[in-house]
């Protein structure tokens, strides 16, 4: 094929093409083959993607299942609104009808999606090109399901799965695992500090597990207490308090990652919600910040955050396949009815993502 643009033109069209095009346009030319295949394209065009909020997918799947239908895997193009395009996407694996009443938990980074299906049935999947890769759990035919989730890092060019699991009957007995892409190797690293306890959520940002924790204290008071843990060193760092003081038993708390940052959600027993984010202020130091309060009219257990819109509004999941917007500027929840959903289907959650070129097994 003729060269008629510098080659550094070609790789500034051919970034700000979508995953589906790539594809296609892999078969114009070898010059074009060869490069869409690149490692370095292949990075470029995911940073090029990932700068743009219009690239950004929503990726869900049902949990309640029938013999007939199975799972279904969802994904969405934002801006959601009532035309929202939403498709239905092929599984990775095959689902087992003995599953039908368990569900998935599934995380995103940087393109990829880790499911996790029962019997910890480990899937690194790329959706975009259809590719997926099993990994073995570290713990056989184990007696407890583990809690995971992963990240991508630079330094490795992989990604790392941090896995908490239960060894025993008893709560505190916890151990952690970690698993690398680049050595295709899982690493023993422990136990759970004994004097905490996981109270249910694992979320990562920037490279740091957030687990959320009960503390006793000597008065007889829980309080909620976030653990960290540095993945890319592999080891417990000191704990992370929350915004204020939260009582285990006054309070319903939870973690959620928001565009690449820890977000908090807490509401407490007259239904008032908080929704705080912890990041970098003056690009210093990092610290809590709160977005917005609001005094609920439903459990807060069915309102799961989902990404921040324009002009500081949020998305949410709410109870089964309701989405509802938070309107900054009148400070109320609206509604959002997306065509194409089934309303008897229940997510347990929706996580964002950008379509990468990158494959589960390089």
């Amino acid at each position: 094929m003729p060269n008629y643009f510098p080659h550094d033109v070609i790789i500034d069209i051919l970034t700000r093409l979508s995953v589906k095009s790539l594809l296609r346009f892999k078969s114009v030319c070898k010059l074009w083959h060869s490069l869409i295949e690149d490692g370095q394209f292949i990075k470029q065009h995911y940073e090029t993607r990932k700068s743009d909020k219009n690239c950004e997918k929503y990726f869900m799947v049902s949990t309640r299942i029938t013999l007939a239908k199975g799972f279904y895997y969802y994904t969405m193009d934002p801006p959601l609104q009532h035309d929202s395009s939403v498709s239905l996407v092929d599984p990775p694996i095959a689902t087992n009808h003995e599953w039908r009443s368990c569900g998935i938990t599934y995380h995103s980074s940087n393109g990829m999606l880790l499911l996790i299906y029962p019997n910890d049935t480990i899937i690194l999947w790329n959706p975009a090109i259809r590719e997926s890769r099993k990994i073995r759990c570290p713990v056989l035919r184990p007696q407890f399901p583990g809690i995971y989730n992963f990240c991508y890092f630079p330094s490795i060019d992989g990604y790392k799965i941090f896995r908490l699991g239960r060894k025993s009957d008893s709560d505190y007995d916890k151990e952690v695992h970690v698993f690398s892409t680049k050595d295709n190797s899982w690493k023993s690293i422990g136990r759970f500090p004994p004097n905490y306890l996981f109270a249910g959520d694992v979320v990562i940002s920037h490279g740091i597990v957030y687990i959320l924790a009960r503390k006793d204290l000597i008065n007889g008071r829980s309080d909620i207490i976030i653990v960290r843990f540095c993945l890319e060193k592999e080891q417990f760092q000191e704990e992370l308090l929350c915004p204020y003081p939260f009582d285990w038993t006054d309070s319903t708390t939870h973690l959620f990652a928001l565009e690449e940052n820890l977000s908090l959600t807490d509401c407490d027993r007259m239904q008032n919600y908080e929704v705080w984010h912890y990041m970098k202020t003056n690009g210093l130091s990092y610290s809590w910040s709160k977005i917005f309060a609001i005094k609920l009219t439903w459990v807060p257990s069915l309102l799961i955050p989902v990404s921040f819109m324009k002009d500081g509004d949020m998305l949410f999941l709410r109870k089964d396949s309701e989405f509802v917007v938070y309107n900054s500027r009148i400070h109320k929840f609206e509604e959002v009815n997306v065509a194409g959903i089934e309303k008897r289907l229940y997510f347990r959650r929706v996580v964002t993502y950008v379509e990468t070129l990158f494959s589960p097994n390089s």
